[in-house]
């Protein structure tokens, strides 16, 4: 039942919000950026509280104190569920956008709203396209945004991680801002456990002390270093 309600709410939601969205769309398309992302926040917050609501995610959340609102973060986390995006943007205080796998683009309605927030969507397998993301990834994040990577590439589906691919950390390399590693456990419960029912779980969301990259030039190196963070954190929380 859960996961009939959350189909259901995400797209009717989005369907509802549909002149917002077009607003949001023609404010990109005319160079209006921040514009737009502030727009479709007004949307955004309330449908993911809603989402969060109904699928049952009891969110514990470590750390915030950790982010000042006034500087631009590169978030670093780990991915294990598709409800990693809806609930690590609604810990955040001054929303993010986020890098994606290149196939979101292409879904109907959701794919929209994520071009009018400015997602960055990455196509692995062609190293063109994923150096013209990152690059514009750079410039997202010296325009004051925060952006959200998940560097594993894919979700683990389960409480180990995969291995983060190094080449996103260039984000932050090339735009010198800090990077905070987020550490999501339990999300796997809500959904992918399940084999795509929804079921309530308890999650928890750490957000670490910000990594100060500037005297930092190695990205693989920094990769190894996040994930060890992120590895820890969810073994002194089990």
């Amino acid at each position: 039942m859960r996961t009939i309600r959350l189909y259901s709410y995400l797209f009717g939601y989005i369907a509802l919000n549909l002149s917002k969205i077009r607003q949001a769309e023609k404010l990109h398309a005319e160079g209006k950026q921040k514009e737009s992302y502030r727009l479709i926040d007004t949307v955004a917050e309330k449908g993911i509280k809603k989402i969060i609501k109904i699928v049952g995610a009891r969110t514990t959340i470590k750390g915030l104190e950790n982010i000042s609102h006034d500087e631009t973060y590169l978030f670093v986390g780990n991915h294990q569920s598709n409800m990693d995006i809806p609930l690590v943007y609604a810990c955040i205080p001054r929303k993010p956008t986020f890098i994606a796998k290149k196939e979101m683009k292409n879904i109907p309605l959701l794919g929209r709203v994520m071009k009018a927030k400015g997602c960055i969507f990455l196509d692995r397998n062609n190293p063109r396209n994923a150096i013209k993301s990152i690059n514009e990834g750079v410039e997202l994040l010296k325009s004051g945004e925060n952006l959200v990577l998940f560097p594993e590439g894919t979700r683990s589906k389960g409480p180990k991680m995969n291995e983060f691919k190094a080449g996103g950390l260039k984000l932050a390399l090339k735009s010198g801002v800090k990077i905070v590693p987020v550490t999501i456990k339990n999300s796997y419960m809500l959904m992918e456990k399940n084999n795509g029912k929804v079921k309530p779980a308890d999650v928890e969301i750490i957000f670490s002390e910000p990594i100060d990259v500037s005297n930092c030039k190695d990205a693989v190196t920094l990769s190894a270093d996040i994930q060890k963070i992120i590895e820890k954190n969810l073994r002194d929380s089990e």
